[in-house]
């Protein structure tokens, strides 16, 4: 059986899909301007991963991920 839902993972905000602002509109922290300002002036020990949640070829969710290493 062949599953409908995907995700993406990317690293860079650069690379973050075209549309996910649309579903971070009532979290200012999710924002794509406000991730890449983050990106930006994370401490060097940081590391970001935003992940893309879809349903076919639709936006479902989406998630922000930070490790401290």
């Amino acid at each position: 059986m062949e599953s409908s839902h995907s995700f993406k993972i990317v690293r860079s905000t650069n690379h973050l899909p075209s549309d996910w602002n649309v579903l971070a509109t009532s979290n200012i922290f999710l924002s794509k301007e406000y991730l890449a300002v983050l990106e930006q002036s994370k401490p060097t020990n940081m590391d970001c991963f935003f992940i893309a949640l879809y349903k076919k070829t639709n936006s479902l969710g989406l998630l922000w991920l930070n490790f401290w290493i």
